[in-house]
């Protein structure tokens, strides 16, 4: 039996996508499944090292909005505050997703590692809104291509 919530007489799986501090990676990959597999699974998103409930990055909502998309959720969250009964697979976003640690009670199920260069790293705040904004486009392009990956993952 797959881990997750009962709807409809089926279960529903849980997806998580873990990045750094949960404003800009995570986020767009939670949106952008949730819209390519509507119905299918729940998405969520956290940080290993996020901030929690801190505001998303404003390039994440508006590279979300350019595409007809919201954020799941309009603040961060901690990977440590996630409860795994939900959920049946945690994908990382890391750049080295070997060195990530996640939480013991997360580390236990199955992952995938998708490593995705950060595109707002720390102390790039203080660049040039467009130079921000292409690089988290690039980095909802770079996720999109491979949601498809998530499909055999998703079958019923």
């Amino acid at each position: 039996m797959v881990r997750g919530e009962r709807g409809g007489g089926r279960a529903v799986r849980g997806v998580l996508f873990v990045c750094r501090a949960n404003r800009a990676r995570s986020p767009l990959a939670a949106a952008l499944a949730a819209a390519r597999f509507a119905g299918r699974a729940r998405f969520a998103s956290a940080g290993t090292d996020a901030v929690p409930d801190a505001p998303l990055s404003p390039y994440t909502e508006a590279v979300l909005a350019e595409r007809g998309l919201a954020p799941l959720a309009p603040h961060t969250r901690r990977a440590a505050h996630v409860d795994p009964s939900t959920l049946h697979l945690v994908v990382l976003l890391h750049a080295d997703p070997d060195a990530v640690r996640l939480p013991p009670r997360l580390a236990a199920l199955p992952r995938r590692a998708w490593p995705i260069p950060d595109p707002l790293p720390p102390g790039s705040d203080d660049q040039r809104r467009e130079l921000l904004l292409a690089r988290v486009r690039a980095a909802a392009d770079a996720l999109e291509a491979r949601l498809p990956e998530l499909d055999e993952s998703l079958a019923p």
